[in-house]
């Protein structure tokens, strides 16, 4: 199969360093650098700037780009995919982005729309590495249009490139649990980060709880900040539901209440343990 990545950056590279052995990949990025890097490394067949050059040539497009520039790329070059190429991307919301590409997708083209729930704090080709998508989740939301032929494809895809789990859902429920297990857990390690009054010596007095939560808050600003507003009033109540929950802890220590705390913290130990054992 003859693959085209659109977006040769962290994601973009790890695609294409776990299917570079079994088919034929192509890089499309407007970084000059990017695309030599790969292609001294093996991690692209060869690369192109202009993607009218190769874009007709790809059965398959996968399109790792800032949410908010895909449905720019789709418009501008719908003319030149080739005739009935099957089309995924990467982006972390999902609901409004399927609305838009289909209101605009030629009529012999499927978008697979698809979320690899994978990544690093680190940005660019030359962090990207086939160990990244090892034992992930890989989350497929299906649309009317789609052929399940295609939907299939992607599906047998997503195991090759190494995620262990496929699910598939509405584009409306992933925004919903990405809002909880993706964004509210990046703003956690943000306000963590930011309600450091700097009064001692931080550094001096972390442990392993600290650095695993504040690991993420090492953040790719203009990305995030498009997948927060992207999913806007999902994260809204998500926080909300946080503030709720941090509201009990903190009237649990203002009251005394031992019993109070420790069934609170119970209740969060037993939910874990279902979710670790599903």
């Amino acid at each position: 199969m003859i693959v085209g990545i659109v977006g040769l950056g962290l994601i973009g590279g790890t695609y294409a360093r776990n299917l570079i052995d079994n088919h034929t990949v192509y890089g499309i990025d407007i970084n000059a650098k990017s695309l030599s890097y790969a292609e001294k490394n093996r991690i692209i067949d060869k690369g192109f700037e202009n993607p009218k050059e190769i874009l007709s040539k790809c059965d398959l497009v996968i399109i790792c780009l800032y949410p908010n520039q895909i449905l720019d790329f789709v418009t501008e070059y719908n003319a030149f995919f080739k005739t009935n190429a099957i089309l995924t991307d990467a982006a972390g919301i999902k609901e409004k982005l399927v609305e838009e590409i289909e209101n605009v997708l030629r009529d012999d083209l499927d978008f697979i729309f698809a979320h690899p729930v994978a990544g690093r704090e680190t940005v660019g080709v030359k962090n990207s590495y086939k160990g990244i998508f090892k034992n992930g989740n890989y989350v497929i939301t299906p649309t009317p249009r789609n052929k399940i032929s295609n939907i299939n494809l992607v599906e047998e895809l997503a195991l090759e490139l190494g995620f262990k789990k496929v699910s598939k859902i509405t584009a409306k429920e992933h925004d919903e649990i990405i809002s909880y297990t993706s964004q509210l857990t990046h703003i956690i390690a943000l306000a963590l980060v930011n309600s450091d009054d700097f009064k001692y010596n931080t550094k001096l007095f972390i442990g392993d709880s600290y650095k695993d939560l504040t690991r993420i808050a090492n953040i790719n600003t203009k990305l995030w900040g498009e997948l927060f507003f992207g999913n806007k009033e999902n994260l809204v109540n998500k926080v909300d539901l946080l503030i709720d929950n941090l509201t009990k802890y903190r009237k649990s220590l203002e009251n005394d209440d031992i019993d109070k705390l420790e069934a609170l913290m119970e209740d969060a130990k037993e939910k874990l343990g279902r979710l670790n054992e599903s």
